[in-house]
């Protein structure tokens, strides 16, 4: 199955950047964006203590602009397990990755329709 690099950095207040990544089946990326970009709001991202990035701050494109992509092999998707000695799966990452399905504020409507 088809697999990709995503990798996240974005500055914060012009103080650090916030960086990492994850390896992602492409069909499950696809899905996890679609997801993102067609939910009613997102709930932020934050990390630290008192650091993130707010909704009421930023628009999910203006965040999702933090995103680059690239297709690996499997081959190569096995290289970074080996180096970083874990075997990347859907919430598996390194650094300080925000999963686009774990941003999705589901609020009430969501459990409206459950």
């Amino acid at each position: 199955m088809a697999k990709v690099l995503v990798k996240f950095r974005k500055d914060w207040a012009d103080e650090f950047d916030v960086y990492g990544f994850a390896v992602y089946e492409k069909e499950v990326w696809e899905k996890e964006l679609k997801t993102f970009f067609n939910a009613n709001g997102w709930s932020g991202f934050y990390f630290g203590t008192n650091e993130g990035y707010d909704p009421d701050d930023y628009t999910k494109e203006h965040f999702a602009e933090g995103y680059t992509i690239c297709d690996i092999t499997d081959e190569e998707a096995e290289v970074l397990e080996r180096f970083f000695k874990r075997k990347f799966d859907k919430l598996t990452t390194y650094g300080i990755f925000p999963h686009p399905i774990e941003l999705v504020d589901v609020g009430e409507e969501y459990w409206e329709e459950k």
